[in-house]
């Protein structure tokens, strides 16, 4: 251990040169990293699919929400999960948000809705940057449908449970 300590300490003194250049080098390409997902302050454009599989008028006002974010490139709407997963493992986007078959009855009966993001996780960045906004749209969510249902003369003690969203990783097996 102290051999390799010393060995290392040496090389650190005899090779300041190569050391300053590595150093800058990956400082540089970090940053180059890292500054290239940032335009205007938000992460913009990462593209992503919404998989609804219950097409009601609660999962199309879910998925124009999703369309209408700013960090997203909204590709397309599917109606297959398989398909979801296939478009998702080709690359052609980085997240798939799949909106199951008893979303609105389950809302509406006041249990709690899950609804799964898929994320590619070859790109962790994108993959951390792209499960934020979504949950902020599903805290927007439960928010607003919890104020349509309290100002409805037909049932104003009417809470529906929030929607919660599961990260998942197609490729992942935890």
């Amino acid at each position: 251990m102290l051999t390799i300590m010393r060995r290392e300490f040496n090389l650190l003194i005899h090779e300041r040169l190569a050391v300053l250049i590595i150093l800058l080098f990956a400082a540089t390409a970090y940053s180059l990293l890292i500054g290239n997902l940032y335009r205007g302050g938000i992460v913009q454009k990462i593209p992503v699919a919404v998989c609804d599989l219950e097409d009601s008028p609660l999962s199309r006002e879910l998925i124009r929400a999703v369309a209408d974010a700013d960090q997203y490139n909204f590709r397309e709407t599917l109606s297959d999960d398989a398909e979801a997963v296939k478009i998702l493992e080709r690359g052609e986007v980085a997240a798939v948000l799949v909106i199951p078959q008893d979303f609105s009855e389950k809302f509406y009966r006041q249990e709690s809705v899950e609804l799964a993001f898929l994320q590619d996780g070859s790109n962790t960045l994108q993959a951390g940057y792209a499960a934020a906004p979504m949950q902020l749209i599903c805290a927007a969510c439960s928010a607003e449908f919890n104020q349509r249902a309290a100002m409805s003369n037909a049932t104003p003690q009417i809470s529906p449970a929030p929607v919660t969203l599961s990260l998942r990783l197609p490729a992942n097996s935890t």
